[in-house]
């Protein structure tokens, strides 16, 4: 029995992205010292994951400061009787 051209071109397709997800996790954890050979398009690609997350935590950090608390005024005369 013959494997259908679609079930070939499936696992073809899983398999080139879950050695793209491995080989992008491996560059995160930083085991490679630099990069070799890799994909120009992945790399930026890796980059802009790691701004976006940065810049998300920079908004939570500015949403954190405009906080304020305001203290009532204080009452200035005092009436003594």
């Amino acid at each position: 029995m013959t494997t259908p051209w679609r079930d070939i071109k499936r696992e073809s397709r899983r398999e080139k992205a879950a050695i793209e997800t491995e080989l992008q996790e491996r560059l995160k954890k930083g085991v490679y010292g630099d990069i070799y050979n890799y994909s120009e398009l992945e790399w930026n690609k890796v980059l802009d994951e790691e701004k976006q997350v940065a810049e998300g935590v920079e908004e939570e950090e500015e949403e954190e400061l405009e906080i304020e608390y305001v203290m009532p005024p204080l009452e200035t005369t005092m009436v003594l009787n």
